[in-house]
């Protein structure tokens, strides 16, 4: 086994999605690997192939991420900003107004659920 093989086997599948390692990021989550990218800074990412169902995006950083046509209702998204964040066709948890999203997008304001 090669080195990097086995530093991937040890990964944490929220590293592989820091590091645009978006197919490996989605077979671990699909083996049923946790996630928790909590306080993380995604900005100007392309998540469009993600798998985040399920993901904890709380106080996170995804200005100018790309986020198109992904599923977000199981996610948790308190305190995240998406300033210029790309959102067509995206889904947001019910628990967001789209007033609350509208500022995230223009001015950067912290995402409040609930």
């Amino acid at each position: 086994m090669t080195t990097s093989a086995q530093n991937s086997e040890h990964n944490d599948p929220c590293e592989l999605l820091g590091q645009h390692r978006i197919e490996e990021f989605n077979a671990r989550r699909d083996a049923g690997k946790p996630c928790r990218v909590a306080g993380r800074d995604l900005h100007a990412m392309d998540l469009r192939k993600a798998n985040v169902a399920g993901v904890d995006f709380s106080d996170c950083r995804l200005d100018r991420a790309n986020l198109c046509g992904l599923d977000m209702r199981d996610c948790t998204l308190e305190g995240a900003t998406l300033r210029d964040a790309l959102v067509e066709r995206t889904y947001f948890p019910a628990t967001l107004s789209a007033a609350e999203i509208e500022l995230s997008l223009k001015y950067g304001t912290r995402l409040r659920q609930g």
